[in-house]
């Protein structure tokens, strides 16, 4: 299996905490990884490190050249008003993604049963977390 992702000696100091110290890490091609712990371990932090969100203090992270990173960000920032198919693309003009059979599949998955034209706000109302975050899971794949 080919290398994809690497980090090597990755630390991260918060305020006067000590978040990440020493992590090192390699995901190859086909790995599926979680990543558990409890809040405020730096779970979050760590994932923003590996997408290349957020810098670290020290140490690296490396990628194959042509590789991207997506990351299921924990709330959506939606403004008021907003659809469902502008939580999941943005400004992003329906021709440039509509053609894509792996878009189409994971709008069929993720989406088939909701109207992207209607109004994100929604989904928050009695449907759970889940429910609330389906654009988002939907987003990541597509970006």
């Amino acid at each position: 299996m080919a290398h994809l992702l690497g980090a090597d000696d990755i630390s991260l100091v918060v305020g006067t905490r000590t978040l990440l110290s020493g992590v090192s890490l390699g995901l190859d091609d086909g790995d599926r990884v979680g990543v558990v712990g409890p809040n405020g371990a730096g779970k979050s932090t760590l994932l923003r490190l590996l997408a290349g969100t957020q810098e670290s203090d020290g140490g690296r992270v490396t990628r194959v050249g042509g590789s991207r990173t997506a990351m299921l960000v924990q709330r959506d920032d939606d403004s008021a008003g907003a659809t469902i198919r502008d939580l999941v693309h943005g400004s992003t003009a329906t021709h440039e993604w509509a053609g894509d059979a792996g878009i189409r599949s994971v709008h069929a998955g993720l989406l088939g049963d909701l109207d992207l034209d209607g109004p994100a706000a929604h989904l928050s109302g009695g449907s759970g977390g889940g429910s609330r975050s389906r654009p988002s899971w939907s987003r990541t794949p597509t970006s």
